[in-house]
């Protein structure tokens, strides 16, 4: 948010999948406290309110710079050595992590 503030960039977030119909978006950090962040957080979401909920999304408009990705989490080393091979030759280096935790 601050980002896209900085460089007058549109954003917003949503409560749901962005694509979804019964989905809200918000453009104030005020309203942050809309999303389900027990549902964002969980890793069983056979009910579809917990589904939904953690299909949470961040959006800006028409850009997206890639330095602004801080951390990319793989799942295990292969992958890991993966995306470092992948990435020799690019100009900012994100922290490349093992988190296996991200993957159910």
């Amino acid at each position: 948010m601050h980002w896209a503030n900085l460089n007058t960039v549109h954003w917003a977030f949503s409560d749901g999948n962005a694509g979804a119909r019964l989905t809200t978006f918000y453009n104030h950090p005020s309203k942050l406290s809309k999303i389900d962040w027990a549902a964002v957080a969980s890793t069983d979401f056979r009910d579809a309110k917990v589904k939904e909920g953690k299909q949470a999304e961040f959006l800006m408009f028409d850009v997206f710079p890639w330095t602004l990705i801080e951390k990319i989490g793989t799942i295990n080393s292969t992958m890991a050595t993966k995306v470092k091979t992948a990435l020799t030759s690019v100009g900012h280096q994100p922290v490349i992590d093992i988190e296996p935790s991200w993957y159910f």
